[in-house]
């Protein structure tokens, strides 16, 4: 669990993986899938050695319809304080998963699979505020 850091920012969604793991297990920062999407170089990962240690680090934007495959679920909850009979909460949460891409050919493999799930959470109103609409 503390192999990923996940940075919820108002414009994008900044994750860190730290990348010894990565690199002890046999695979490399191309070998990191976000959401199935190989071919998009706006979603691959990028090496930052210049921290100890070292990250692979993945920024993709708070857009659906450019947020690298990521999951984006509306969740109503009943509000809180006197009027939580007459209210109800929004929020858009935006989830994923990062995996390794196994490139050994055959049935049997040695490397061990990665995953690394991140999800954020930001209220409705945020989302539709602070977003602009693609025609």
């Amino acid at each position: 669990y503390t192999d990923i850091s996940v940075n919820c920012g108002t414009e994008y969604i900044n994750l860190a993986i730290k990348f010894c793991p990565v690199m002890y297990t046999g695979y490399n920062e191309s070998e990191l899938i976000l959401n199935s999407i190989m071919n998009n170089p706006d979603c691959q990962a990028t090496v930052d050695t210049t921290i100890v240690p070292p990250v692979a680090r993945f920024r993709f934007p708070l857009n659906s319809t450019n947020a690298c495959g990521s999951n984006f679920v509306t969740i109503r909850s009943i509000g809180t304080g006197v009027f939580s009979d007459f209210s109800n909460i929004e929020t858009v949460n935006i989830s994923g998963i990062v995996r390794s891409k196994d490139i050994t050919t055959g049935t049997v493999t040695y490397n061990a699979e990665l995953k690394y799930y991140y999800s954020c959470a930001y209220p409705l109103e945020y989302l539709i505020n602070n977003t602009r609409v693609d025609v």
